[in-house]
């Protein structure tokens, strides 16, 4: 997660001295007195390192140092080499308050006025490897007073992203998608303006985007810096899937696929309710479930974070999200199943795609508890993780398990944001990354796990891993590790 790249500098003349030590020195009880002849001050340095998380892309809330960050280097001409301070998260220097780690630290700055300051962040603690966010700034440094300044870092981008919002069209229908320029630095966090996105050289990304459309059907118009977007219109003809390929000079190009839904895409409802859930004995979970706890207050679309979470999905998007006036419906105590029982349910009698405002009874309104096996993931458009899972003693019998962004609109009013968080970020930490932008295996095969989630009925259009039935876990609420990964 990225966003403002701030760092509030106070550069105090504390210490008098003639050569610029390295590294973080030790906090003084009180500022030394500072003779008049001294011709080096040394800086009282302040940064805020948010507390890692999962589900961050997209966030766009400001002064924000990625929370990979763990050392920060400073050079002015006249310094010779960068002066590198480690930030050693956690320990009395940097303790965390609330969701940051607030460090203090010092550097050694030449009394002087004008003078060149080069600003760089690391994912290493000794200012090694890429940098994260640079920039340059000019330091004014008096004796007897504090100067302090301000300095937007700018993202440094090590690979291309692109998010499509929406990131599906439907034939017949004229429409629009917004496809927005995203950078990732080198530790695998987004970047989120307004810092510039620039190269190692400190020079500005210019990105440029492509159609893979042959047809005419879809088009490209005039890059928005302001918002690092492109409108891609769609004139509703009947065409194959095309790619949205994003590229810069000296970047390897990012392809999103823009799905175009066609006539006959949705699964074909069934007369009849579905069964009652018998699971198998042998791949199912073991042990009794207990009720899941629930939030005091829930069910409240249109809450007031909706007003500046970013728009990530569109399709039943209250319904994935428990952001509808449904959610006290749902029995929270899980039923035990297994992939094969929720793969056999009929599709509920009278099912369409586009209703966003009701629950189709029984399985939209029971929770279950599902084992099975990790096969592949992704980062969806809508940055929900595509996650697709198989029958514990026949994996090629698939379907898809989805945890959203609780930074996105709906996940965020939803008040289940705190089960959201916990399960992308349990499968981050424990495969040691975040899901690639196209579907690849998980980091380690053959893991099984117990998913609690609610069943979730999605329209067919080519999703990787989905069942017959189109039925999915999304969201997903809790994920424990049984077998195969040590976490």
């Amino acid at each position: 997660m990225k966003r403002t790249l701030i760092v509030a500098i106070a550069i105090a003349s504390l210490v008098a001295g003639c050569s610029a030590a390295s590294g973080v020195q030790t906090h003084p009880a009180a500022p030394l007195s500072q003779p008049t002849t001294a011709a080096v001050a040394q800086a009282a340095l302040s940064i805020s390192v948010p507390v890692a998380k999962s589900g961050s892309v997209g966030s766009k809330a400001p002064a924000y140092i990625s929370s990979a960050t763990r050392s920060i280097s400073f050079q002015v001409p006249s310094m010779g080499s960068p002066q590198v301070v480690a930030l050693n998260l956690g320990d009395a220097s940097c303790p965390q308050i609330g969701d940051n780690f607030v460090c203090t630290a010092y550097f050694n700055a030449p009394v002087g006025l004008g003078q060149t300051l080069t600003i760089k962040t690391f994912a290493s603690t000794d200012g090694s490897g890429a940098a994260l966010s640079q920039n340059v700034a000019t330091l004014d440094v008096k004796l007897g007073q504090v100067n302090p300044i301000t300095v937007t870092l700018n993202g440094v981008v090590a690979t291309l992203g692109l998010y499509l919002s929406p990131n599906y069209v439907n034939v017949g229908t004229a429409s629009s998608v917004v496809a927005t320029f995203e950078g990732f630095d080198a530790s695998g966090s987004l970047i989120v303006g307004p810092g510039s996105l620039v190269n190692s050289a400190g020079v500005a990304v210019t990105p440029s985007l492509a159609t893979g459309d042959l047809t005419g059907a879809t088009s490209v118009g005039a890059y928005d810096g302001a918002s690092s977007s492109w409108t891609v219109s769609y004139n509703g003809a009947s065409i194959s899937s095309p790619n949205l390929t994003v590229s810069a000079s000296g970047y390897t190009s990012t392809s999103v696929p823009l799905t175009v839904y066609s006539a006959g895409s949705t699964p074909t409802p069934s007369p009849t309710p579905s069964p009652t859930p018998t699971g198998g004995p042998t791949s199912t979970p073991a042990a009794g479930p207990t009720p899941l706890p629930t939030p005091t207050a829930f069910g409240t679309p249109g809450a007031a974070c909706d007003a500046t979470a970013p728009h990530c999905g569109t399709e039943r998007w209250h319904i994935k999200t428990l952001d509808d006036l449904y959610v006290p419906t749902i029995n929270f105590t899980p039923q035990l199943v297994d992939v094969n029982t929720l793969r056999a349910i009929p599709v509920p009698s009278g099912y369409s795609s586009s209703n966003d405002t009701t629950r189709y009874a029984p399985w939209e309104i029971q929770t279950v508890r599902l084992r099975a096996v990790l096969l592949d993931w992704k980062l969806e458009s809508d940055h929900d993780f595509h996650i697709v899972v198989g029958q514990v003693d026949n994996p090629a019998n698939t379907m898809i398990v989805e945890p959203p962004d609780v930074t996105c609109n709906a996940a965020c009013a939803s008040n289940f944001g705190n089960y959201y968080t916990s399960v992308r970020s349990k499968l981050t930490t424990c495969f040691g990354a975040q899901p690639p932008g196209s579907v690849q295996p998980f980091p380690k095969s053959g893991v099984v796990v117990d998913i609690t989630g609610i069943p979730f009925f999605d329209p067919l259009h080519g999703q990787t891993g989905v069942a017959p039935n189109g039925i999915e876990l999304h969201p997903v609420l809790t994920v424990d590790f049984v077998s195969g990964q040590p976490c």
